[in-house]
C-alpha cells in the first residue's frame, strides 16, 4: 500500500500542475472572451436607446462599475445621454460639466481627433478596489466602439429616406 502511495505522488503533483495551468488560462482567455461578448453586444445595437442598453450591462456586469454617467458633448452644450446609480443633483452637476465628486475615470468616446463625448465613471462596486489594466483595455474598446455606434444612430434617424426612382417599363414587357 506504502508503494502505491509514493508512485501516485508524481502523477497527483503533474494534475495539480495541470490544473493550475489551465486555470491561469481560463482566467487569461476568459477576460478576453468577457471582451468579446461586450463589444458583440455594442455591435448588435442600433438605437440610441438599444447602444445605452448595451453600455449599461457591459459597465455593471463586465466592469464592475456602480455610478456612471454618459455625456453627448458634440453639441452647443453637453447632453447627457444616460446615468446610473447616481442622484439626480449628481445628474443635473454632471450635464453642466461639473460633477459631484472626483471621478474614478473619464472614458472618452471616439478616436484620435474626433470626440463625440464622455463615460464619466464615480463608483465601483463594494467588492472591487480600483479599475485593473484588463477595465482599461475594456473601457478604452468600448469608448471608441460606442461612439462610432451612437454617430451612426444618429445619421440613420436623420437622413432623409430615400427610395430608387421606378423604372418605367417599355410597352410589351
Amino acid at each position: 500500500m506504502d508503494r502505491w502511495n509514493r508512485d501516485e505522488s508524481p502523477i497527483v503533483a503533474q494534475r495539480r500542475a495541470w490544473i493550475g495551468q489551465r486555470s491561469a488560462i481560463v482566467r487569461k482567455h476568459g477576460r478576453a472572451v468577457t471582451l468579446a461578448i461586450a463589444l458583440r453586444l455594442l455591435r448588435r445595437a442600433r438605437t440610441r436607446s438599444e447602444i445605452l442598453a448595451a453600455v449599461d450591462e457591459i459597465l455593471v456586469e463586465h466592469a464592475g462599475i456602480a455610478a456612471f454617467a454618459v455625456i453627448d458633448s458634440s453639441g452647443e452644450t453637453p447632453e447627457l445621454l444616460h446615468a446610473l446609480g447616481l442622484s439626480r443633483e449628481e445628474m443635473a452637476r454632471i450635464a453642466r460639466g461639473a460633477p459631484s465628486r472626483t471621478p474614478i475615470a473619464r472614458v472618452p468616446l471616439g478616436a484620435g481627433d474626433w470626440m463625440l463625448g464622455v463615460i464619466v465613471i464615480n463608483r465601483l462596486v463594494a467588492h472591487k478596489a480600483s479599475l485593473d489594466a484588463f477595465d482599461e483595455e475594456l473601457l478604452a474598446a468600448l469608448g471608441a466602439q460606442v461612439a462610432v455606434a451612437l454617430h451612426a444612430a444618429r445619421v440613420a434617424t436623420t437622413r432623409p429616406t430615400m427610395r430608387p426612382p421606378r423604372l418605367s417599363r417599355p410597352e410589351g414587357q
